[in-house]
């Protein structure tokens, strides 16, 4: 049997990185093509169960024979008598389940960017007649740890459960498949399942990643109520969940998440992109409200929380108008900071010179007390230099008289 370090047909199997309730995922080396591999095995007490092996063995067949960015590269079907096992490319990323856990509020351009890549894969087998029935964060692998939200790529995997279109009973009940969390009302009830129910199960994804937790929850794994919840209930409001979620975004969610499949979007990539719009529109909103209370700031002067306003709205979107409210913040900052220095300056000496009134016409002296002019000035000081001159002339010709007289007397 398959374990680490043991040899499985031209892959050499090395640690545990996952698994589930049929099989176990190694990291393993391809020793032909001298390549990394994921090989999934199928757990020992399965391989002598036939519809257990047939169905591992065609997860194998359906994903090797689909070709898109967006899902997970099968290499090689082993069809070993004792650990039958598929291998394919190994993205050491890990999960969105796991991303999740520790990034627990993703931007909504990440979100947006995971679910519009999903959206596409699973249209894509939809129209080869394929149904997923399994569409959860486990099986959203990341291509490589994102250096930034626009960077994130995604791989759909897990084929194990996919089905044609034609033959499309969810399962008996007792044997529900998929991840309770994520089914779909109608593979709850153990109805016929489509396109829609893997829309369903996105919604769900969409669900859990802008609100922050899945719609349906129950305090223990009890299933039974889970799935009363899934037939029975619709989803609470993601608003009224989380009031950081645009009102925009309900309609949208609500619509994917419809207990009726034909009440939901005609494919995934239209649900993803009303939910694009909604968010769109939800920032314009939040872009206006954002400029409207910069400017109530700016009036009471507090300019340093005016100023986060603005750069809240720059983050959003940017454009000539918000320039204009950048240069109006700070034209009006500096005249209020020049108001203040002429305070300081009156505070000072009351009797400052000002020549081209701006103290006036600040408001910082009543008209009655107003200064000279520089003209004023200028006159005045001729007047009194002239003044001088006059006396000076008077008194030096004083003089001279004084001397003539004690000249004629001798």
């Amino acid at each position: 049997m398959a374990k680490t370090g043991s040899q499985l047909d031209k892959y050499l199997l090395h640690e545990m990185i996952g698994g589930g309730g049929f099989a176990t995922v190694y990291r393993a080396t391809d020793t032909t093509l001298e390549r990394d591999a994921a090989v999934k095995v199928l757990k020992e007490e399965f391989t002598n169960k036939p519809e257990t092996r047939e169905r591992f063995t065609q997860e194998a067949r359906k994903a090797s024979g689909l070709s898109h960015p967006s899902i997970i590269q099968v290499y090689d079907l082993i069809e070993d008598a004792e650990s039958p096992a598929i291998a394919m490319e190994y993205l050491p990323a890990g999960d969105l389940h796991r991303w999740l856990i520790e990034h627990p509020r993703p931007s909504r351009k990440f979100s947006l960017n995971v679910l519009r890549q999903a959206a596409e894969a699973l249209d894509y087998i939809h129209e080869l007649a394929i149904v997923h029935r399994d569409v959860k964060p486990s099986n959203l692998l990341l291509a490589s740890v994102p250096a930034s939200d626009d960077s994130v790529s995604i791989r759909l995997s897990d084929f194990g459960l996919v089905m044609p279109t034609e033959a499309r009973t969810a399962g008996p009940m007792g044997r529900l498949t998929g991840s309770a969390l994520y089914v779909s009302p109608e593979q709850a009830r153990n109805q016929s399942v489509d396109k829609f129910s893997d829309q369903y199960s996105l919604g769900i994804v969409a669900y859990e990643l802008l609100v922050g937790r899945p719609p349906f929850e129950v305090e223990t794994n009890n299933i039974t109520a889970l799935m009363a919840k899934r037939i029975n209930e619709p989803p609470p409001v993601p608003s009224t969940v989380n009031t950081e979620v645009p009102s925009e975004v309900d309609k949208v969610l609500l619509q994917a998440l419809a207990l009726e499949p034909n009440d939901r979007f005609s494919s995934c990539k239209a649900f993803v992109d009303a939910l694009d719009a909604a968010l769109r529109n939800s920032d314009q909103r939040r872009f206006v409200d954002l400029r409207q209370e910069a400017r109530a700031l700016t009036a009471h002067d507090k300019f340093d929380l005016a100023r986060q306003k603005l750069e809240e709205a720059r983050r959003l979107m940017s454009t000539s108008d918000l320039q204009l409210d950048f240069d109006y913040l700070e034209g009006t900052e500096a005249w209020k900071d020049a108001i203040q220095k002429a305070r300081l300056v009156l505070g000072q000496n009351a009797n400052a010179p000002d020549p081209q009134e701006i103290f006036l016409r600040l408001g910082l002296r009543a008209p009655q007390r107003r200064l000279p002019t520089r003209e004023e000035l200028n006159a005045r000081l001729t007047r009194d230099q002239l003044a001088v001159g006059l006396l000076l002339t008077g008194v030096g010709i004083a003089f001279l008289l004084y001397l003539a007289y004690l000249w004629l007397i001798r």
